[in-house]
């Protein structure tokens, strides 16, 4: 009996002892949502049926990659102009490091004529305060 004592003993030592070393330190990483548009790029749109666009955005600057430790979110706005004046509200999309992020969005209706949609562009940031103009400018 005590032979059967002593080899359980040793055995639940030995799986203690091996227990210790399979544990993994983990660093916590730091997530910093930074609001710009640098490096934000255009990847592609899409012209939908009910006239609404899917615009395509990646995060894809070489200085927009995380550093260790740390996971970095890009928040930016964005609208649609069609002749250099602005035809949509401001849209705000984030995306991490070297992802891609697509948003479906419309623009003001009767401001782009039948055909030409296709014209439509996609401009980052927001306008200068001295080019607002209408009255659908204000935030």
């Amino acid at each position: 009996m005590k032979k059967i004592l002593i080899i359980g003993m040793l055995f639940v030592n030995a799986f203690k002892s091996n227990a210790q070393y399979q544990t993994l330190n983990l660093i916590p990483s730091t997530y910093v949502t930074v609001k710009s548009h640098e490096g934000i790029l255009v990847q592609g749109t899409t012209l939908n049926q009910d006239k609404s666009i899917t615009v395509t955005f990646l995060n894809g600057n070489d200085s927009n990659y995380n550093t260790s430790g740390e996971v970095r979110t890009y928040s930016f706005d964005w609208y649609f102009s069609y002749k250099g004046k602005r035809i949509s509200d401001y849209y705000t999309d984030a995306a991490r490091c070297g992802k891609t992020v697509s948003h479906t969005a419309h623009f003001w209706p009767g401001v782009v004529p039948a055909g030409y949609e296709k014209y439509v562009t996609v401009q980052l940031g927001r306008e200068r305060k001295s080019i607002k103009k209408d009255r659908r400018d204000d935030d």
